[in-house]
C-alpha cells in the first residue's frame, strides 16, 4: 500500500507535496509456518484443544495439552515465544488524506501552510512506529532555527496528536528516517496531524519552481 505527498513550489506560483506511506510488517519469523495455494497455517501444535471465550468486554483466548509450557524465554540474542497463542500475527494499516497537498503562491511577505492526517490501526501488542522513509533532494532550504519565518528561504513542518512525536510549535526539517510517531499497544484510529511550512527570500529565484516527493514508513512493532 502506497500514500504518496507531493509538493510544488514556485515564487509566482505554488509548491506541491506528494506523500507517500509505505507499511513494513516486522512479524516474529517461524520456520513452522505451513501454506498452500489457498491457506497458511501460521501457528500451529500437538495438543487437546484449544479456542476462544467471551463473555461481555473479556476475551480468553486458551490452548491445552501441549508438550511444553507457554511463555517467554530470553536468552543474549534470541528469545523462544512458545505456546499456540504467542505467534504474534498482528495487521497494520495507515491512511494519508489529503495524500497530495499545495502550498499555494509563495510570497516574501508570508508563511504558507497546508496539512495532511495520517490513520494508523494496528492490532499489534506492542503497537506500531511511523517515521520519514525519504525526501526528494534539491527545493527549498530546510529549516534549521526551529521556525520558518517569512522572509526567508526555509521549509518545515509541525505536527499534532496523541502519538506523534513532533512538536506543534517547533519547525522541524523534513529529514529521512525522522521519527513522527509511535505507540507502544494496539490502538485505533492513532490521527497524526502534520502542517507543513515553506517561505521564499529575496534571493529565491523568481521561476523557481519545483516538487517534492516525501515517503514514510510504517510499521507495526511485532515482536
Amino acid at each position: 500500500m502506497g500514500i504518496r505527498l507531493v509538493l510544488n513550489y514556485s515564487m509566482r506560483t505554488k509548491l506541491i507535496l506528494l506523500l507517500v506511506v509505505i507499511i513494513i510488517f516486522y512479524p516474529l519469523p517461524s520456520s513452522s509456518i505451513m501454506s498452500s495455494t489457498h491457506y497458511t497455517i501460521l501457528n500451529d501444535q500437538i495438543g487437546m484443544g484449544a479456542g476462544i471465550s467471551e463473555g461481555g468486554v473479556y476475551s480468553l483466548r486458551d490452548s491445552s495439552g501441549a508438550l511444553i509450557s507457554a511463555g517467554v524465554v530470553d536468552g543474549n540474542t534470541y528469545e523462544i515465544r512458545s505456546g499456540f497463542y504467542f505467534g504474534d500475527n498482528g495487521t497494520l494499516s495507515v491512511t494519508i488524506s489529503p495524500s497530495t497537498i499545495d502550498l499555494g503562491a509563495l510570497n516574501t511577505s508570508t508563511v504558507n501552510t497546508t496539512e495532511t492526517t495520517i490513520t494508523v490501526n494496528t492490532d499489534s501488542e506492542t503497537g506500531y512506529t511511523l517515521a520519514v522513509g525519504s525526501v526528494s533532494a534539491g527545493g527549498l532550504t530546510d529549516v534549521s532555527d526551529g521556525q520558518v519565518t517569512a522572509g526567508s528561504e526555509e521549509f518545515g513542518f509541525v505536527g499534532t496528536g496523541d502519538d506523534c512525536l513532533l512538536s506543534a510549535s517547533t519547525s522541524t526539517a523534513v529529514t529521512a528516517s525522522l521519527p513522527i510517531a509511535s505507540h507502544s499497544s494496539a490502538i485505533n484510529s492513532s490521527e497524526i496531524n502534520l502542517v507543513f511550512q515553506a517561505a521564499i527570500s529575496n534571493s529565491t529565484p523568481p521561476t523557481a519552481s519545483g516538487q517534492k516527493n516525501i515517503s514514510f514508513t510504517a510499521s507495526a512493532n511485532f515482536y
